[in-house]
């Protein structure tokens, strides 16, 4: 799997060798169904030992004193464990609950999520009294990369990543259908994070479920390099597309004496610079209406469009937009972005 490139990528999809692709990797129901088989003993001799490896690395990324059912289900060291799916636990259901045979108490509940995420409320229910003190939440698709897959405050839950599953599972003598779950994990690990060198592939040649999943892979890269030179940059599902935002110090700029913030925000390809309104509205558009009027007097590396008044009420705007850089390597749109983020932010931040 270490030689996987976007042709071998579209040749064995073409193939369709894979089950796990075949049933639907988006869908967390396959996932379920596989880990279900996996994770049982009866299926797989080392099932006891895979779980234990996830859990280790739980351990690992949980900064807390580690409770004593954690401290239990180590010294066990199950030889068999059972699987059950859709079980309940606390005042909620969990996707996965593995047993360790023999014991009454020792559990490990596990949730997956593809592209979804885990709402507070979830958490919280299956965090309840009497539920298990640790579990696990497996990342396996755009729930991996992005910011907003999990509530601040994760309950007994600890999320995993395919990087790490890959890793905590790379040792194993596999059985078939666990070869073709990881295979598949592979798969949609490269598409994550290799989405500029397949910009040009067909979504479905390369397994892109549909644009939003190319465009959180692509943002997630142009994150990245963001990071790298200015911090705080997020990305996240914003109801229509997916979102990378930049904050200032946690925190959008206040304008138009204090009627508004002002932030930065790719949306899919197009940099665009909005107001939050969240004062007076005629102080708000007079605000904007003298910067896009100076703004479009400045030069960009790349031409800016300006955005129509807002209708009366609106509370999110969009100012000016930047549709045309080049969406052809993260690096490249990371400087684009902030060069022209530097070039207007003094005018954005005149009193």
């Amino acid at each position: 799997m270490n030689s996987l490139d976007a042709k071998i990528l579209k040749q064995r999809l073409a193939q369709g060798c894979n089950p796990v692709d075949i049933a639907g990797y988006g869908r967390e129901s396959t996932h379920k169904g596989y880990l279900t088989w996996i994770l049982n003993s009866e299926h797989w001799h080392l099932a006891g030992t895979a779980v234990l490896r996830l859990l280790e690395v739980a351990l690992k990324k949980k900064c807390e004193k580690q409770c004593k059912r954690e401290e239990l289900w180590l010294k066990l060291k199950p030889n068999e464990v059972r699987t059950d799916y859709e079980k309940k636990i606390g005042s909620g259901k969990v996707d996965l609950l593995v047993r360790a045979v023999g014991s009454e108490t020792d559990c490990l509940p596990i949730e997956l999520k593809t592209d979804g995420k885990a709402t507070k409320d979830q958490i919280t229910k299956l965090s309840k009294k009497g539920a298990p003190e640790i579990g696990l939440i497996l990342l396996l698709g755009t729930s991996a990369i992005r910011d907003d897959c999990m509530p601040n405050d994760k309950g007994n839950f600890v999320p995993l990543t395919i990087s790490e599953i890959l890793d905590a599972w790379s040792e194993f003598d596999l059985p078939q259908a666990a070869t073709d779950w990881l295979n598949a994990l592979t798969h949609e690990n490269f598409r994550l994070e290799n989405a500029f060198s397949m910009r040009s592939e067909k979504l479905e040649e390369v397994g892109y479920r549909d644009s939003n999943h190319r465009y959180f892979a692509l943002l997630h890269s142009v994150q990245e390099e963001l990071n790298e030179r200015r911090k705080e940059w997020r990305l996240y599902w914003g109801g229509y597309n997916p979102v990378l935002n930049w904050k200032i110090d946690g925190k959008w700029l206040s304008v138009a004496k204090g009627n508004a913030e002002v932030f930065w925000e790719f949306n899919n390809n197009k940099l665009v610079l909005k107001v939050w309104r969240r004062g007076d509205e005629s102080i708000t558009k007079n605000w904007i209406t003298d910067k896009q009027h100076k703004l479009s007097g400045l030069k960009f590396p790349e031409k800016p469009k300006k955005f129509r008044s807002a209708r009366t009420g609106s509370t999110w705007i969009s100012v000016m937009g930047w549709a045309d850089i080049p969406f052809d390597c993260a690096r490249q749109v990371a400087e684009y972005a902030l060069q022209i983020i530097d070039i207007a932010q003094p005018v954005l931040e005149e009193k």
